[in-house]
């Protein structure tokens, strides 16, 4: 849906002019500009004026315009406004023509080829394939572009993994079918296998199916085919699985007169297509551990030495958290007054230090703890930093017997840090007895309720 802002911004877009104001470095001939905008600018601020923040009349007033002033000067500025809004109101013809224009300028935006390509390959013609090849090839060059730029909180790493990935995939499908248009099937194929590897979706089976129907291998189309049907993902609509049920159906007719048999095929394809899944959300699993974790508990930290630590495992003990990096000075300084706090509660096994690194390069970490005859194991953030909010470092954490944050310190006073966090320590700890009793006492008090109510029973039932 088109929204009154977003009408509003490319309004701004188009008429930076509105905004301008002469200032004392303004010639005269640029505060005449200002002042006095030509008929083409003037008929470009009418059209958008006229449009009263509807999308279908500021199209239409825009398209007048570019007839008017087929040499207009932000004619490029124009057709990009046209797309969004063609892309805003899923109007396909507008979708194609300005998203085409778009990309010939040499734009490689992922969404735009998301949009376009599809479209561009409806029709079965060698042109267009021809043009989609290049279009998806250069879609690649995008998803290289994403992948490029990871995300420096470990959080956001797997929303940022299905976006190349989805992106790569379509590449990939796009141009397989582009081939398979201009009759190179043996060149299609391993591209949709590919992209059907990468990420699998419904599309991607559906295009390997086509191909090899192509190729007169009915039995294996039958297969993907089958697949493509049991996959639901944000690409396949009702409709679209209605159509691959009934081409499904009209194969296995053609290869076997009926349809005895093809239940069998379809819920052999659902197992293939559920392990591929599966698989797929383990690889998504080790990028971001911790993606759906909420709270400290829920995380699963990453070793320097490779092993694993899920915080869940300390539930009961009081935890302290440090949070340092290889970078910060301070937190050198910090260090031997962690380990005298370390010494301190050396002889109970009710509190446990954890040392928990944010350094982006984490090859740097090993080195540093060798330089630095640092012994105490290690454990990587793996998000948890961004989901407590550690804004600085060095800060302290200290996890109550519950795993929720008793105490938090920001930085620290070296003189009197080590005082300052034994007390805290304690009081988690004396905190925790205190819930604990707590919860004794109402597990006694419950427990005597339940004897006194057996023991009423009893003697009614004696007395009936």
């Amino acid at each position: 849906m088109v929204t009154r802002l977003a009408l509003l911004m490319l309004a701004a877009a188009l008429l930076p002019g509105w905004a301008q104001e002469s200032t004392d470095t303004t010639t005269e001939q640029e505060a005449e500009e200002v002042a006095l905008p030509s008929a083409e600018e003037q008929a470009l601020r009418r059209a958008v004026i006229d449009a009263q923040g509807s999308p279908v009349d500021l199209v239409r007033g825009l398209e007048q315009h570019l007839r008017l002033y087929p040499e207009a000067k932000r004619r490029e500025d124009i057709e990009f406004a046209l797309l969004k809004t063609a892309l805003d109101l899923n109007d396909e013809a507008r979708i194609l023509r300005y998203g085409q224009l778009f990309l010939d300028t040499g734009a490689n935006d992922a969404s735009v080829f998301d949009r376009v390509l599809p479209l561009l390959l409806r029709d079965n013609d060698s042109a267009s394939a021809a043009k989609a090849l290049d279009y998806a090839k250069r879609y690649q060059i995008a998803a290289t572009q994403i992948e490029e730029a990871p995300p420096a909180i470990a959080a956001q790493r797997i929303v940022w993994r299905k976006r190349v990935d989805r992106a790569r995939s379509r590449a990939l499908v796009f141009e397989a079918r582009a081939l398979g248009h201009l009759g190179k099937l043996t060149e299609a194929l391993p591209l949709a296998e590919q992209s059907y590897a990468v990420e699998p979706t419904a599309e991607a089976a559906r295009e390997i199916a086509t191909l090899l129907h192509k190729a007169q291998r009915f039995e294996e189309a039958i297969a993907f085919l089958a697949e493509a049907f049991t996959i639901e993902d944000g690409n396949t609509n009702a409709r679209q699985r209605a159509e691959d049920r009934e081409r499904l159906g009209q194969i296995y007719r053609q290869q076997f007169e009926n349809e005895q048999g093809l239940g069998d095929r379809i819920l052999a394809a659902y197992d293939r297509a559920r392990q591929r899944i599966e698989a797929r959300q383990l690889e998504l699993a080790a990028v971001a551990p911790n993606a759906g974790a909420t709270k400290p508990s829920d995380f699963i930290l990453s070793g320097i030495k490779g092993d694993t630590l899920p915080l869940a495992s300390l539930r009961g003990k009081v935890v302290v958290v440090d949070f340092w990096a290889t970078w910060c000075g301070p937190c050198r300084k910090q260090y031997p007054l962690y380990e005298e706090v370390r010494d301190h509660f050396s002889g109970t096994d009710r509190v446990t230090f954890l040392s928990v690194n944010t350094d982006e390069d984490r090859d740097a970490v090993r080195p540093f703890l060798e330089d630095n005859q640092w012994t105490q194991p290690v454990h990587f953030e793996d998000g948890l930093a961004s989901l407590l909010r550690i804004a600085s470092i060095p800060t302290t954490l200290i996890l109550g017997k519950d795993g929720e944050v008793f105490s938090r310190m920001n930085g620290f006073v070296p003189e009197t840090f080590v005082a300052q966090l034994t007390a805290r320590v304690e009081e988690a700890l004396a905190a925790g007895d205190d819930t604990e009793r707590a919860a004794g006492d109402d597990t006694e008090r419950a427990a005597g309720d339940d004897t006194e109510r057996a023991a009423g029973e009893d003697t009614e039932r004696a007395a009936r």
